[in-house]
């Protein structure tokens, strides 16, 4: 929608990714595991110009993330026999972004971000001696990233590439027990990744299908501290990690080392999608015997 010389968007997304082990990948023949992961989101942005070559690109969205996981075991006589977990949380971010028009076919643009997300997590165990610790646990995360990366156009495609700073901080708040009386420890985890490249290529393989893939690399400084109950101590610990070329399980789209993806062009509607990362590190089906969605995230826009 264009207001004056502005142009702004809103676009609704919903994204869902599930696997389930019976008998293979992560769990032996009795016992089965199935995980799933959901979010609704919605963003909106608009586009300024500020003169003839710079263009202020300014977002914002709200996320709600769910995540499941169920456990079971067969064997009567096992220890465990299931298990639950389920998370609610949500996430914040801002963006700013300047467009520098180079040349025609050049692109510069630095651009700072900030993110809030939070989740509260809960457990439950069968047989029920197992609810030891029936207190809750909370977690924070805040990101604030800045940087600068160039995008050059040719005539089915594009290539990108840029730096940044970013800066990462976990919190969790955990409850356990000590007799019948509960007690709070504060853990911190800090990420400082400095450098962080990234690169991509988006290439037109039909007029309708879009394929896309990704490289990202940092080089992290990481400071772990833990405030425990009295009369324990303070404890704090740092390292510098670099993280592998193969993805690893977990990881989110924005964090992930390689990524995939494809974009579908039908008329206003479009169709964007990504691999999962467990997809990219274990194989489909056919491959490792493991039942899971091959994307991570699928998002629908409508051009108005």
């Amino acid at each position: 929608m264009k207001f004056s010389n502005a142009t702004a968007g809103i676009s609704l997304y919903f994204s869902h990714w599930g696997r389930n082990d019976q008998g293979a990948g992560s769990v032996s023949a009795e016992k089965t595991c199935s995980v799933s992961l959901e979010q609704y989101g919605i963003k909106g942005g608009v586009l300024l110009p500020l003169s003839h070559k710079i263009t202020g690109d300014f977002s914002g969205c709200l996320r709600l993330n769910r995540a499941t996981a169920d456990y079971h075991n067969t064997m009567p006589q096992a220890p465990l026999l299931s298990s639950s977990f389920s998370s609610n949380g949500y996430e914040m971010a801002l963006s700013t972004r300047f467009l520098f028009n180079i040349s025609p076919t050049l692109i510069v643009i630095p651009y700072v971000r900030g993110e809030y997300f939070k989740y509260h997590p809960e457990l439950s165990y069968s047989p029920i001696i197992y609810l030891s610790v029936p207190y809750p646990n909370e977690y924070w995360k805040k990101k604030v990233e800045f940087g600068c990366g160039a995008l050059h156009h040719f005539s089915k495609g594009l290539v990108s590439g840029g730096i940044s700073f970013q800066y990462i901080s976990l919190t969790n708040d955990a409850t356990t027990k000590n007799g019948n009386l509960p007690q709070l420890t504060h853990y911190s985890r800090s990420f400082l990744n400095f450098p962080t490249f990234q690169a991509g290529v988006e290439y037109a393989l039909t007029p309708w299908l879009t394929g896309r893939t990704g490289f990202f690399k940092r080089l992290t400084c990481q400071t772990t501290h833990t405030d425990p109950p009295p009369p324990l101590n303070p404890t704090e610990s740092s390292t510098t990690v670099e993280l592998p070329f193969v993805p690893a399980y977990g990881l989110s789209a924005q964090e992930q080392t390689l990524s995939l993806g494809l974009g579908i062009s039908l008329g206003n509607v479009s169709i964007n999608t990504y691999v999962a990362e467990q997809v990219i590190g274990s194989g489909t089906y056919l491959l490792s015997g493991i039942q899971q969605s091959i994307f991570g995230i699928v998002s629908l826009s409508y051009k108005l």
